[in-house]
């Protein structure tokens, strides 16, 4: 008889142990899903922070070609600036070699003036009649 209450107590502690070790890996198990969950959880907020880190960086990429692009518009203002200053020295430079080619021409066609001979008015007195002066002209060459 004692055999068998050793065995009955034997049974009771392994039930209890057995018991004890099922909670334990139930406990377990929940903690296992747990983790799981916020792993999932944990993963679902690095890909939306990464989706965010490319559309910043998308944001910052975009903010340095608007600045290149700003920049070469203001250079391609300045050069055509400068290309409309230098078509209006160039027009200038045809307008004014144009008008000095057209007083050429005319000079080269105009007749040449020739100096016109002076006259010159003497007066003498002429002794045998009234004492009025008399005007003789001369031409000088």
């Amino acid at each position: 008889m004692l055999l068998v209450i050793e065995l009955a107590i034997r049974e009771v502690e392994n039930s209890t142990i057995m018991e004890h070790l099922q909670d334990q890996v139930l406990d377990l198990s929940d903690e296992l899903e747990l983790r799981k969950i916020h792993q999932a959880d944990l993963d679902r907020s690095t890909d939306r922070l990464i989706q965010k880190q490319h559309a910043i960086d998308d944001i910052e990429d975009w903010k340095d070609a608007q600045k290149e692009k700003d920049k070469i518009e203001e250079r391609y203002l300045r050069l055509q600036e400068t290309m409309r200053s230098l078509q209006e020295e160039i027009h200038s430079v045809n307008f004014s070699k144009s008008r000095l080619n057209e007083i050429e021409r005319n000079s080269l066609n105009s007749k040449p003036v020739t100096p016109k001979k002076k006259s010159r008015v003497q007066i003498h007195e002429s002794p045998a009649k009234s004492r009025s002066p008399t005007r003789v002209r001369t031409s000088r060459h």
